[in-house]
């Protein structure tokens, strides 16, 4: 289960994590073994989702038309109904549709556990809503054999946003979660993704990215490195003189670098105190 609150780039992760087992790429430089994925997109609009894998083959050099197939990353636009099997939108015919004889699946994501709730009137508070659904995940799991991934959002409260809403059954049946917190505003906001929990991994995991990209529909993640976690973290000021210092570059004394700072009035000096 990968989960957070609303706008924490649940789906920007969880489409490039689709993205890197279908084309076969490190994903922020894990290995992946490359295979058939299904994604299963039943929030935002069709063209932005498109666009935003579009993006994703511009940041890791692929041909859309190659990775945009249902050989390879099958997009699916509309919610699944986890208990109901039969319909336009039941579990025995998504899994018909999938059973096409083209290879087998790596990993399916379901986005987001609340619109498949939806899809036949439950919802992510209702136990008889729940478990049910977990079942039919579970389905799924067997019937291709499979990873299963749901992204789920979280309650507001801060006791409510280490485990996805409503429950705490959900934890219980899944055997990994990341959580995706956001920190800051606009275009300069970070995203903090961490294992929290892990059934079978012994060593946690906890990595930043932040957006690139002119819009959000074109828009992907960049992850970043301990430094540039560190250096997004600076205020401009504190900026300015980080770049003050490089541009010296090796071998200056600390009091070069000072004068500096006081020459472009980054730092006052005043009555002895700094």
């Amino acid at each position: 289960v990968t989960f957070g609150l609303y706008k924490s780039a649940k789906t920007y992760l969880s489409l490039e994590q689709a993205f890197c087992i279908a084309a076969g790429v490190q994903f922020n430089g894990l290995p992946t073994m490359q295979g058939r994925v299904a994604y299963v997109c039943a929030e935002g609009d069709p063209k932005r989702i498109l666009a935003r894998v579009v993006a994703l083959c511009e940041k890791h050099h692929k041909d859309p038309d190659e990775v945009l197939s249902p050989d390879r990353f099958n997009l699916i636009m509309s919610p699944v109904n986890l208990i109901q099997p039969d319909g336009r939108i039941g579990v025995d015919t998504l899994l018909k549709r999938l059973d096409d004889g083209r290879g087998p699946y790596q990993a399916i994501w379901l986005d987001t556990w609340a619109k498949m709730l939806a899809a036949f009137g439950g919802n992510d508070s209702d136990a008889e809503s729940v478990m049910p659904a977990i079942m039919g995940c579970d389905r799924i799991r067997s019937a291709l054999g499979c990873s299963v991934v749901i992204v789920a959002h979280v309650g507001v409260s801060e006791k409510a946003q280490d485990r996805p809403k409503g429950l705490s059954d959900l934890p219980g049946a899944v055997d990994g979660g990341t959580k995706c917190v956001k920190e800051g505003d606009g275009r300069n906001a970070l995203f903090t993704f961490s294992a929290v929990i892990q059934r079978y991994a012994s060593d946690d995991y906890v990595f930043t990215g932040r957006m690139i990209g002119a819009q959000p529909e074109n828009s992907t993640l960049k992850f970043l490195t301990k430094i540039e976690r560190a250096r997004a973290t600076l205020d401009p000021t504190q900026a300015r003189m980080l770049e003050i210092a490089r541009e010296f570059g090796e071998g200056f004394s600390v009091d070069r670098w000072r004068d500096a700072v006081l020459a472009a009035n980054l730092w006052t000096v005043k009555k002895g105190a700094r």
